[in-house]
């Protein structure tokens, strides 16, 4: 096993290194206002992810609150 991680790691470590400067001479010959719309588009899309957490997390809490509540009175009515 430790084999084949290491083989993918060098794998991708080679492939990494092989396209850095292609990467670079990509990105130096871009005007500023692509990076800067590059830039923008990043920070929507990384806010609105990480929207969807927060979402997710408070919709899950308001489930187990109302889970509670019905479990609550489905016990009283059993009480009584």
């Amino acid at each position: 096993m430790g084999l084949i991680i290491g083989l993918i790691a060098s794998i991708i470590g080679t492939a990494v290194t092989i396209s850095v400067p292609y990467i670079e001479r990509f990105i130096d010959n871009l005007l500023g206002r692509t990076l800067a719309m590059f830039g923008i588009s990043l920070f929507t899309v990384g806010f609105f992810l990480q929207s969807l957490i927060y979402g997710a997390k408070a919709r899950q809490f308001n489930n187990a609150v109302a889970l509670k509540q019905y479990l609550d009175l489905k016990l009283d009515h059993k009480k009584e």
